[in-house]
């Protein structure tokens, strides 16, 4: 599986439209492709470019997404819920994190 991970300079987990990179990792080998997120400042064009990348699943916490970001995504990829506030820890949490096919709407919902 092809999970894309949002992060910043600092290898922090971001929400998209802050995220400077996009991490492809890859379940099935274990590593990990670096690309400059192209969608910056936008979550939605943060959500096509993950979308063009032919990832399988996208990492989310709370307010990661935004209600547009989430209705062009679902049913094109799946959702894996962490807790992790970087990519190591996050990439470390994968095999026990939570796989959605939809998302309640306190997840993505905007708060500003």
């Amino acid at each position: 599986m092809k999970i894309a991970i949002p992060y910043d300079l600092k290898e922090r987990l971001v929400p998209l439209d802050n995220a400077l990179y996009i991490g492809i990792f890859d379940t099935n080998s274990s590593k990990l492709e670096e690309k400059e997120s192209l969608g910056y400042g936008s979550k939605e064009a943060t959500m096509q470019y993950i979308i063009d990348l032919g990832v399988d699943a996208v990492l989310v916490k709370k307010g990661f997404l935004c209600p547009g970001s989430y209705a062009m995504s679902k049913g094109k990829i799946r959702y894996i819920m962490v807790n992790s506030k970087t990519l190591k820890d996050a990439i470390k949490e994968l095999p026990s994190a939570e796989i959605r096919d939809e998302l309640n709407f306190e997840i993505y919902r905007e708060t500003e």
